[in-house]
């Protein structure tokens, strides 16, 4: 297949590019895509989970979380856990891949929806 590009077709394809990385925020969402995708590519998943499956975190002493944000923690098999930040949930649009804290070991939270 031979794939023939227009001079305006590459014109477009820079300005729309343009467009994505010179807003803050839109980049961020592009770079957390472009982490994402490649994180499915090639991450082995311990766990596929929903967010409502996660806790609340909580401090060593029971206490609760120092931050206003809500972060949001799911067991490890290492004895450690994974950790939702709310930054990266603002980031994802359904789901996300977050790696344990501790182990190589990675899960995939599905935001939307409930377990059925």
């Amino acid at each position: 297949m031979c794939l023939v590009v227009t001079g305006l077709a590459v014109i477009y394809c820079v300005c729309m590019l343009y467009q994505v990385l010179r807003d803050a925020g839109s980049r961020a969402r592009y770079d957390h895509q472009l982490t994402q995708a490649e994180l499915h590519a090639t991450v082995v998943l311990h766990d596929e989970i929903y967010i409502d499956d996660m806790g609340e975190w909580q401090q060593q002493d029971g206490a609760a979380a120092p931050t206003t944000a809500q972060h949001l923690v799911y067991p490890c098999r290492c004895g450690d856990s994974y950790m939702l930040e709310p930054a990266d949930r603002q980031l994802a649009t359904d789901s996300i891949i977050i790696p344990c804290r501790s182990c190589s070991n990675h899960i995939l939270v599905r935001l939307n929806g409930t377990p059925g």
